[in-house]
């Protein structure tokens, strides 16, 4: 015991958040691959369409109504304000209050050509509004904590909130399902999302009493001044992730989208491992760049991070078939092959990720906010044209391009501003490898054999490294709050 003593208190706090938010993320989302199952048998995939076109547009609109104000302007403000983080939070969430105020009267004066507009039935149009009052408050304290390194709190409440949420929507959505004329995306829907409005509820309160602040003019000016190009950035972002869902509804059928959501849901599971990293990564960067340190560790961790993640996103994509016989029924698995694209294009969220950071550590959040907005209005562009002719498949190649473009264009952006402080070659070898082995993951699907073989080989590799693994982890240097 006292060995694991010592061995844990060698780790830096980083990594030990990384591990921890990982773990959490992976136990939330263990329990949404458990009922996932639940649901893709119990709704139709009309209903889950609706499900996912309600997702869609609620990422798409939050943005608007919380004027994104959890965006990277948030991890500045944590670094610009450290006196006075809660002070700061307590004053953006009235903000956001103020914004989901607006936007939920225009919401009610316009309520039949909004439900109309978005294919959504009014009821689910005010539990969306209810959702942008309280949900920023949930996101605000977890970020606020994830900043501070507090991954214990932060691994708890996810946990619990997350789970419970899931759980609850699970055993209610089967319990309707035995009654007749039932709408169970929306049973689905309004379950799960009344355990999180609580919890958002909860936390509004925390932050509030002890924030005590509700309107300070610095913080405001601030949130207008840097958030701004970062508000259409993040509204442009979350345009380029959705889009192919509301376009296939528009454009082939609810049915459809339902099916394609239902593939991307199982194509994102790697997302959950690069999102913990990124949140541990943020800080450690801008300490690593504040402090102009000369040594090789931020391309080191850059490196094996998005090895490890390359690597996970090859396992998914190889073990699709029967991760989707698992979780869905027969009618999802014809859509198999859409999981390589989308895989390939998750993966480089990570690429993009690693630029943006540097350029917000610069507040380069104009080149982030021109960089998506280009991309954005590019991603529509293919969609309108290529689902058109060539149906809803045709969405998971338009958003991998849209994001490889996104990608360099940051990268661009970047070079502009500052020397990159990693081996530039190395990442987009390794990008380049993970997306081509993702492609071609589907010309294995017949071969169980030779899939099998490649996803031990890989994981093997994993074992055989893990030593070096743990001694890049822990050249990381305590970031001081």
């Amino acid at each position: 015991m006292t060995k694991i003593k010592k061995v844990v208190s060698s780790i830096p706090i980083q990594t030990k958040s990384a591990i921890v938010l990982v773990v959490a993320t992976f136990l939330c989302k263990g329990i949404n691959i458990i009922t996932m199952p639940i649901f893709t048998r119990i709704l139709t995939t009309q209903e889950m369409g609706i499900v996912t076109t309600y997702t869609s547009w609620y990422a798409i609109l939050s943005a608007v109504a919380n004027l994104s104000l959890d965006s990277g302007s948030f991890h500045i403000a944590m670094e610009e304000f450290k006196e006075d983080r809660m002070g700061y939070i307590s004053s953006i969430f009235s903000l956001s209050c103020l914004s989901s105020f607006i936007v939920g009267a225009i919401f009610f004066i316009l309520k039949s050509a909004i439900s109309d507009l978005l294919g959504l039935d009014s009821s689910l149009i005010i539990l969306m509004i209810l959702s942008f009052f309280v949900f920023p408050a949930t996101n605000f304290w977890v970020m606020k904590q994830r900043y501070e390194y507090k991954y214990r709190i932060i691994a708890i409440t996810t946990v619990l909130s997350n789970g419970v949420s899931v759980i609850f929507s699970a055993g209610i959505t089967f319990c309707a399902s035995k009654w007749d004329g039932v709408d169970l995306a929306k049973v689905r829907l309004f379950s799960g999302n009344i355990v999180l409005i609580f919890t958002g509820i909860f936390f509004a309160y925390i932050i509030i009493k002890t924030g005590k602040v509700l309107y300070n003019k610095k913080y405001w000016k601030f949130v207008f001044v840097v958030n701004s190009p970062l508000f259409i950035h993040s509204l442009s972002k979350h345009i380029l992730d959705v889009s192919d869902k509301t376009m296939i509804s528009y454009i082939v059928g609810k049915q459809e989208v339902g099916i394609y959501g239902v593939l991307y849901s199982v194509s994102s599971l790697s997302l959950i491992i690069w999102n913990a990293i990124n949140a541990s990564l943020i800080p450690y960067m801008f300490e690593y760049l504040r402090k102009k340190e000369n040594n090789n560790s931020l391309n080191k961790t850059i490196v094996i991070m998005l090895s490890v993640y390359g690597s996970t996103s090859i396992i998914l994509t190889l073990a699709a078939p029967e991760i989707v016989k698992v979780l869905a029924t027969e009618e999802y698995f014809e859509a198999i092959y859409l999981m390589p694209p989308i895989a390939a294009g998750i993966f480089v969220t990570a690429l993009y990720n690693i630029f943006s950071n540097i350029l917000l550590y610069y507040k380069a959040t104009t080149s982030i906010m021109k960089a998506t907005v280009m991309v954005s209005i590019t991603n529509i562009i293919l969609n309108y044209i290529f689902i058109k002719q060539y149906g809803y498949t045709a969405a998971s190649y338009t958003t991998l391009f849209s994001y490889s473009l996104l990608a360099l264009m940051q990268y661009l952006y970047m070079c502009k501003i500052t020397v990159p402080p990693f081996n530039i070659k190395v990442i987009f070898t390794i990008s380049i490898i993970t997306i081509c082995f993702c492609l071609f993951c589907n010309l294995f699907y017949k071969y169980n054999t030779i899939r099998y073989a490649i996803i031990l080989l890989l994981i093997f590799s994993g074992i055989v490294w893990r030593k070096q693994l743990l001694k890049i982890l822990k050249t990381l240097k305590n970031k001081k709050q």
